[in-house]
């Protein structure tokens, strides 16, 4: 199997009309230790556990398009730590499913927000895995992690994702 970059075809070869009402994601990945962290001219910054967290297994940008104007665009982190899998996620604000019907999965298990480095997280648990929220300002992160340890851990120690 070859490998091509998605920049040396030409932009009609991907090109695909959907049908209206109909959603769209689309995956971008990253090759772990390239050169370009593929970050540069986002509209928000992207973050990353610290280097105790050991190098990224898996980078990528996922947009999303839905109907009713939803979207999403957010730069996912995937580790592997001694404790388990830390996902560090970047991008702008999500848009609130209103009148959508969707419930978030981790709703009734909310706890107060939390301090961690002078950050404000909204920090929710379920019988798998810890999930914090919080506006820094230049993005949006959540982190999910194995437990709370690790979430604080990783949450007390983001740094800027640029890998050159």
């Amino acid at each position: 199997m070859e490998r091509v970059s998605r920049s040396s075809l030409p932009a009609d070869v991907l090109q695909l009309n959907l049908p209206p009402g109909t959603s769209r994601e689309e995956y971008t990945e990253d090759p772990v230790g390239h050169a370009d962290p593929g970050t540069t001219g986002l509209p928000y910054a992207v973050y990353a556990a610290p280097a105790s967290a050991g190098a990224p297994v898996a980078v990528f940008r996922r947009t999303s398009t839905a109907p009713n104007g939803l979207s999403s665009d957010v730069y996912y982190l995937i580790y592997r730590t001694p404790d388990g899998e830390v996902q560090v996620l970047s991008g702008l604000r999500p848009d609130t499913p209103a009148g959508q019907g969707k419930k978030d999965p981790m709703d009734g298990n909310r706890s107060p927000m939390i301090q961690i480095a002078g950050i404000s997280w909204e920090v929710a648990t379920s019988s798998r895995e810890v999930q914090g929220k919080a506006d820094l300002g230049d993005a949006f992160v959540t982190i999910y992690a194995p437990n709370q340890a690790t979430f604080e851990r990783i949450a007390a120690s983001l740094v800027r994702y640029d890998r050159r």
